[in-house]
């Protein structure tokens, strides 16, 4: 297992706690008006800034796991 698996699975599951946490127990606002620009189902996935950032986090994690390994 490589070096951008563990940084990849491990942004992802940083992520995925995050917004679980900004979903079920924060209470702050969002940064972006979501239902203003989108439906109302989409934005009520993103109801504060804990979990668009958790959702960011878990999206970027995504990156270091398709990224090629260098040739040794």
């Amino acid at each position: 297992m490589g070096v951008n698996v563990v940084v990849g699975w491990g942004l992802q599951v940083l992520g995925t706690v995050l917004w679980l946490y900004g979903y079920f127990f924060s209470v702050s606002g969002p940064l972006i008006d979501w239902a203003a620009y989108v439906p109302s189902w989409i934005s009520a996935w993103l109801p504060n800034w804990q979990s668009e950032l958790g959702m960011v986090a878990a999206t970027i994690g995504l990156i270091p796991l398709y990224w090629p390994e260098r040739k040794k």
